[in-house]
């Protein structure tokens, strides 16, 4: 590399006064050869006698390096000190100085002689090297949240000139505050070679969102490109603030299952021991965050909690239901922390109807629907007839649902009820309502019917008794037919009664 720089004031050579002379700068690189131009190559003039170098000294006095006569091919060096074995001469007539180093940051001057003239020609020489690759050292083990904590050093070595650092997180550059960001840089040069380390401390208030953060160091210089550093994160301590109890056992939980409560903290680093609260009595867990019940049964519904050892208040709360024997034993859970907690008194389950019953109304002239049902939560029920006054009630698990029909045929009557658990159904018959006296007997509830039986007993003369009997039973034939047209049972033949019992039991909805 090498600029140009004028300097407007006089160099005396030999002499010569040359005013407006112009100073070159070249940048060499620290431990290479350094190429000193002369007069950017312009450097053989008609008549050329020879070409010397010379500096200046470390205590402003001017040092001779060596001369290049025209008509040799090799220079003479005439340097006593430690240029002696560094300095040579290129074809162009540039000097090279061998392993360059930060002493060689001085002006060279460039002496071209010759017949009819003598020309000076001076050279800034500046040695640049890339500093080493940043590290952050001396890194924090943990940081605590909301604390200003010292996260680390950065340290790049033997750089010329010194390199400048930049801390980052997530990659976007930390500015410092004063107050949760605090950076401090320093400088130091090694006296032997006289290259620069930096070195940058990091004072950083952390959150619990940087538990996840990288926070890496930058290393800008002239020689490029940026150098960045391995990426570091942090553990961030905070307090528990919230605890929380689980159920890890898989549901449907059955009696005799065993129940394994689980007891964690939102805490860095979480806690390892608990106390659980069973019932009332305090079991206290070390090296562990879980409590198993064994065998469990209705008696072992209530309410649990966990806690941390060292604060009660911090704590959990369940409140755990086994459930009855009609359905698939289930725990269930409400959960509210610090130690208030909201418990379902009613027992999850699959709906069940447990009866199914009919009755006539007391005027007569209606039949009413009764089924029951157990579950939670409250099933809903689905009738596949309509009907009026539909009813229902809900307490403790036990629903009553009632429908007032007025069959005018013989029915198949479904009541369907169901929850987000399950489902279940059942079916009764219901018989059509008749219009002659209620006295006469229908089906009774459990479904066996009771035959209308007219009886008829002629009794009389027997000379007499055949021209009524056959009055009589004319009269018997009509009626019947009558009846079965209307969907009435009367008593008539074993057939007829059995084909009308059938057609009957047929009847749907």
């Amino acid at each position: 590399m090498q600029s140009v720089v004028c300097l407007f004031g006089a160099f005396i050579a030999a002499a010569v006064f040359h005013p407006g002379s112009c100073v070159e700068t070249v940048i060499g690189l620290y431990g290479e050869t350094i190429e000193v131009p002369c007069n950017n190559g312009n450097n053989k003039p008609d008549g050329l006698i020879f070409t010397k170098w010379k500096y200046v000294k470390d205590d402003g006095s001017p040092g001779d390096l060596l001369v290049k006569q025209a008509q040799k091919d090799e220079a003479t060096v005439s340097a006593t000190d430690g240029y002696k074995s560094r300095v040579s001469i290129a074809a162009n007539s540039s000097l090279l100085i061998a392993r360059g180093s930060l002493a060689d940051q001085r002006v060279f001057t460039c002496m071209v002689v010759s017949l009819t003239n003598l020309e000076e020609h001076s050279v800034e020489v500046k040695v640049h090297k890339k500093p080493s690759a940043p590290v952050i050292k001396n890194n924090a083990k943990e940081l605590e949240n909301g604390k200003l904590t010292q996260l680390g050093e950065c340290v790049v070595e033997n750089a010329n000139p010194p390199a400048d650092l930049i801390w980052m997180k997530n990659d976007q550059p930390l500015v410092d505050d004063g107050k949760t960001i605090i950076i401090t840089s320093t400088i130091t040069k090694d006296p032997v070679t006289g290259l620069s380390s930096t070195s940058s401390r990091l004072q950083y208030t952390a959150r619990k969102e940087d538990v996840e953060s990288q926070f890496t160091c930058k290393a800008k210089h002239e020689m490029g490109p940026d150098q960045v550093s391995e990426p570091e994160t942090f553990p961030i301590h905070y307090p528990t603030e919230k605890v929380s109890l689980q159920v890890v056992s898989q549901s449907p939980i059955r009696e005799g299952d065993d129940v394994t409560l689980k007891c964690q903290a939102d805490g860095n680093p979480p806690p390892t021991s608990f106390n659980f609260n069973i019932k009332g009595k305090k079991v206290t867990v070390t090296d562990k965050d879980v409590y198993t019940l064994t065998g469990v049964t209705r008696v072992d519904s209530g309410i649990y909690k966990c806690s941390l050892l060292d604060n009660d208040v911090m704590e959990s709360t369940q409140f755990v239901t086994v459930s009855c024997e009609w359905m698939s034993d289930v725990l269930y859970f409400s959960i509210n922390i610090s130690g208030n907690y909201s418990a379902d008194p009613s027992v999850i389950g699959i709906p069940k109807i447990t009866s199914l019953t009919k009755h006539r109304s007391n005027d007569g002239k209606h039949k009413v629907l009764t089924c029951e049902a157990e579950g939670s939560p409250k099933p809903d029920v689905q009738w596949s007839v309509n009907g009026t006054n539909d009813e229902m009630s809900y307490v403790n698990g036990k629903a009553t649902y009632k429908l007032t029909v007025v069959p005018s045929k013989n029915l198949t009557v479904s009541c369907f009820v169901t929850n987000k658990l399950g489902e279940d159904t059942k079916e009764i018959s219901v018989f059509s309502l008749f219009e002659e006296d209620t006295s006469k007997p229908e089906k009774n509830e459990d479904g066996t019917e009771q035959a209308k039986v007219i009886v008829g007993v002629v009794v009389g003369l027997l000379v007499a008794a055949a021209l009524v009997g056959l009055t009589y039973w004319l009269y018997i034939k009509k009626t019947r037919q009558g009846s079965w047209k209307t969907g009435e049972k009367e008593t008539g033949t074993s057939e007829e009664s059995k084909k009308l019992e059938e057609n009957n039991h047929k009847a749907d909805v």
